[in-house]
């Protein structure tokens, strides 16, 4: 509705009182607005109707001059008693109301949202790396795949980054050598932390990368990354002598839940001037959802 305008109501009208309605009674209204009740400025007059009968009207409604939601009670007046729902209070009259937006009003509409699933809970869960930090044979968890036969990757108490041992990597030319770890996401699984300890030493010069140390994440069943990039790390990319944390974080591990994977490290030297690779304190910190 438009401010300072009239509307023609229709009201249907029954006297259920216990008395006859003369022409000292009227039919009007009120507003109930932001700032107060606004009586009625227009009415029907000379209303009668004896008990218990019905008769059909319309009224006259002026709007206010102001914007805003408001409420319109519609009521009956008595000329000298005032409206109905107001001359006793103990009583309670019914009115007609009707939430009304006159000019301009703000709306605020329900959301509703189709497929909405409540927020899940995340947390993270242990790390699945067994015998993490070289403390028993690497035939414990660990297993050794090396190329030629008599390359070597074997725990040692030379250098270690906490406890006794670590397991170096490399030390030869032209050696492929695998440490791997079977392990099995469970359920739920969305996401990983991937941490380990990195000491490296070379008689490579600093030029060139040439003997490599790559960390990566394989099925176990064909042998082939489930990572977009594995990380690598040569004898150019970090420090000699001193011990480097390694992080990384692996997303979208959603459908590898319950399968069996690699969490491998491969040494791999070229044909002069070997590289070797310390390697201590592993883990794998899975992140599930419920």
């Amino acid at each position: 509705m438009n401010p300072d305008n009239t509307y023609n109501v229709v009201i249907a009208l029954q006297n259920s009182g216990t008395a006859a309605w003369n022409n000292q009674f009227e039919l009007s209204y009120q507003w109930e607005g932001p700032n107060g009740t606004i009586n009625g400025t227009t009415s029907v007059s000379n209303i009668s109707l004896t008990e218990g009968n019905f008769t059909q009207t319309t009224l006259p409604v002026r709007t206010p001059s102001n914007s805003g939601p408001y409420i319109l009670k519609i009521d009956m007046v008595h000329e000298n008693g005032g409206y109905f729902h107001s001359r006793e209070a103990s009583r309670s009259w019914f009115t007609l109301d009707y939430n009304v937006c006159v000019g301009t009003c703000d709306t605020y509409l329900p959301i509703i949202m189709k497929n909405y699933s409540p927020p899940v809970a995340c947390q993270e869960g242990g790390n699945l790396i067994q015998n993490a930090g070289f403390e028993s044979q690497l035939g414990t968890h660990w297993i050794e795949v090396l190329q030629p036969p008599w390359a070597y990757t074997f725990r040692t108490y030379l250098r270690n980054k906490s406890g006794t041992y670590s397991a170096v990597l490399g030390g030869l030319d032209n050696s492929d050598e695998t440490l791997y770890q079977p392990i099995i996401l469970p359920a739920d699984t969305v996401s990983a932390k991937v941490s380990f300890w990195l000491y490296m030493v070379t008689t490579e010069n600093d030029f060139a990368e040439f003997d490599k140390l790559i960390w990566d994440l394989k099925n176990d069943s064909t042998g082939y990354s489930v990572l977009q990039n594995a990380i690598v790390h040569s004898n150019k990319s970090i420090s000699e002598h001193t011990w480097t944390k390694v992080t990384a974080e692996i997303p979208g591990l959603e459908n590898l839940t319950q399968q069996t994977l690699r969490f491998n490290f491969r040494a791999i030297t070229d044909g002069s001037n070997y590289t070797n690779f310390w390697i201590d304190d592993v883990t794998f910190v899975y992140t599930y959802c419920q």
